[in-house]
C-alpha cells in the first residue's frame, strides 16, 4: 500500500507529464534513488509492471474501502487509489465517479481534478481510449 500512496501522491504532485514506460527499474532509476518512480524536471515516470502490480493492489482495496465511513483517512486512501487506477485504465467508469464525489466532497479542488485527466488524456500510452494515435489523427 506504501507504494500506492507514494505514487498517488507523485500523480497529484501536478507533474507536467507523465510517462508509462518500459524497462526495469535498474536500468532507469539514479544509484542512490529509493523510490520505484521517477521524478526528473517535473516529469513523472513510472514502470509498466509495476504500474501494474500496483494496479491489481490498488482495485482490491478500492472495492473494499469504498463504502465504508468517510474518514480523513478513508479520503486520503481513496485519492491515491484512484489516482493509481486511473494512471493504468483512464477509462475506469467507477474510479472516475468516485473521483467525482471526491470533487463534489471538497477532497479534492475542481481545477487539480481537471489539470490530471489532462495528463492522463494527453499521455501516449494512453491515446488508444480516447481514439487518438500517435500522429494525433
Amino acid at each position: 500500500m506504501e507504494s500506492i500512496h507514494v505514487l498517488g501522491k507523485a500523480i497529484s504532485s501536478h507533474p507536467q507529464s507523465i510517462e508509462i514506460i518500459p524497462g526495469d527499474l535498474d536500468i532507469w532509476r539514479a544509484p542512490n534513488s529509493t523510490t520505484p518512480f521517477l521524478l526528473v524536471d517535473g516529469h513523472l515516470g513510472v514502470l509498466q509492471k509495476l504500474l501494474y502490480k500496483l494496479y491489481v493492489t490498488a482495485q482490491t482495496i478500492f472495492y473494499s474501502i469504498r463504502r465504508e465511513q468517510r474518514t480523513p483517512t478513508i479520503y486520503s486512501d481513496l485519492v491515491d487509489i484512484t489516482a493509481v487506477i486511473l494512471l493504468a485504465n483512464p477509462a475506469h467508469q467507477t474510479a472516475l465517479h468516485e473521483r467525482k464525489k471526491l470533487v463534489e466532497a471538497r477532497v479534492i479542488r475542481a481545477d487539480d481534478e481537471l489539470e490530471l485527466l489532462g495528463l492522463l488524456q494527453a499521455s501516449k500510452s494512453h491515446a488508444k481510449y480516447y481514439g487518438h494515435t500517435e500522429d494525433g489523427s
